[in-house]
């Protein structure tokens, strides 16, 4: 990808620049790479372990590998550095949700919320928790319409309200909510 080729230059002529050790993480995350990423990830939050966003691309390869409680430890010292970051604390969620420390899990959600009661990712988040963690068909539904109102183009909450109106047996609402996720989507 062109992106590696200005990263490599750049490690060739300043092998001290963790932004660029983060960026090259990055890119090998986002390529499947998980392997290469981590140590990428690494030399990044060595050489400067003040940058948030390294935490985040880091933890996100840890939970890859399933190292939930790595993962957890690494968005608790990226929340340190970043409180604000609602991305963190959805993540620090995940990881606790998946170590099975689920009050945990709510709590991390209830922050980013307070942080930004509009976010879509923090709102799909807690309808999730409702959804598939406490069986709270009731409580999950409004967060997944608040998450789609935040954000109409990801259907993914879309699919989860036609869900729980099904389980609620409520045929009628759950095809309006099948039908909007079509119009949604152009295919």
């Amino acid at each position: 990808p062109r992106a590696e080729h200005a990263i490599v230059p750049a490690l060739e002529l300043d092998d001290q620049l963790g932004d660029a050790y983060a960026a090259l993480g990055a890119l090998k995350s986002q390529m499947g790479d998980v392997e290469a990423a981590i140590p990428a990830l690494e030399r990044a939050l060595e050489l400067d372990p003040n940058y948030a966003p390294a935490y985040i691309w880091y933890g996100i390869n840890l939970t890859e590998q399933g190292r939930f409680e790595d993962a957890a430890e690494i968005y608790s010292k990226g929340l340190e550095l970043d409180p604000l970051s609602i991305t963190l604390h959805i993540n620090a969620a995940a990881a606790a949700g998946s170590l099975g420390r689920f009050d945990e899990m709510r709590a991390q959600i209830e922050r980013a919320i307070e942080i930004d009661p509009r976010s879509p990712l923090a709102s799909g988040q807690m309808g999730e928790f409702h959804f598939f963690v406490s069986g709270r068909l009731d409580e999950a539904l409004p967060w997944f319409v608040n998450a789609f109102e935040a954000d109409p183009g990801n259907t993914r909450y879309l699919g989860l309200a036609a869900i729980a109106y099904t389980q609620f047996g409520d045929a009628d609402m759950a095809a309006r909510w099948i039908h909007r996720a079509e119009k949604t989507t152009p295919d």
